[in-house]
């Protein structure tokens, strides 16, 4: 139950070369749950964690406004359970972002990640864990660019729980750079995920805000280690607007279009 508030952090020449710098709401050999970081108006952060545990991490939110230069930021990091985390990110410019993050054996389930008017170089990820699940997650950006993928869940290595289902994944007025994922498991289930994309101010693809653009597969959900389609069943794309752009869609049972009226050949 710790909070941190900040603004107008500068990291700068204060600090030896490839010295770490890590904003940190609350850190625990044992749980790290409930608590809060708030930062406006940063810059050069290595790291921004609500929780970070040895065991678990739960029920933390960091919110970051008008920063940048930020290299990770995490609702939570544990070596077990990271869930039912927020992040909240608006008008920044961040490397990753992820909602929870399990690094041992632990779920990172329930996990939301909100992006608004931001620049995302690499990654973002509402749930991700090495051996747990990473179900019921979402991930919504709005208005903003992602230069790698995006992931509503993201499962690594295990053929008994790293299941990747029911995530949701929001995507209005976006360019993101690679894939999107509602929900990506290495080996076990990717299923009844949503991705749902919209979009209604033209094709201007210089300016944030007036496009969408996915440069690479919209996928309901993926199994890496298995062909069997039951593996990424149920999944389901919903389409609102016109003026969406996309390499490609896979994976999905589902495919509902909202379309405006006095739509035009090409407009979809």
């Amino acid at each position: 139950n710790n909070k941190v508030t900040g603004k107008n952090i500068i990291i700068g020449s204060i600090l030896k070369p490839g010295a770490n710098t890590e904003i940190i709401g609350g850190l625990a050999g044992n749980n790290a749950h409930s608590n809060e970081v708030y930062i406006t108006d940063t810059k050069n952060i290595d790291l921004i964690v609500g929780g970070k545990s040895e065991v678990d991490a739960n029920n933390s939110k960091v919110t970051v406004k008008n920063s940048s230069g930020i290299k990770e930021i995490a609702g939570a990091m544990a070596s077990a359970n990271a869930n039912s985390n927020e992040v909240s990110v608006e008008n920044s410019t961040i490397e990753t972002v992820i909602g929870g993050l399990s690094e041992i054996s632990g779920h990172a389930d329930k996990n939301i990640v909100d992006i608004t008017s931001s620049n995302i170089a690499q990654e973002v990820i509402g749930g991700t864990s090495r051996e747990g699940t990473v179900n019921e997650n979402k991930v919504s950006l709005k208005n903003s660019y992602v230069g790698s993928s995006i992931y509503g869940g993201f499962a690594g290595t295990s053929e008994t729980e790293g299941e990747a289902n029911n995530n949701i994944v929001n995507i209005t007025s976006s360019h993101i750079a690679n894939d999107v994922y509602g929900g990506y498991s290495d080996e076990s289930y990717a299923v009844n995920n949503t991705v749902n994309i919209s979009h209604n101010s033209g094709r201007n693809l210089n300016t944030l805000g007036q496009h969408f653009l996915v440069e690479g597969v919209i996928y309901g959900g993926l199994s890496d280690g298995s062909n069997d389609k039951s593996y990424f069943s149920g999944n389901a794309l919903n389409v609102t607007g016109k003026n969406l752009i996309a390499g490609n869609i896979k994976n999905f049972n589902e495919v509902n279009f909202n379309l405006p009226k006095g739509l035009k050949t090409n407009d979809v």
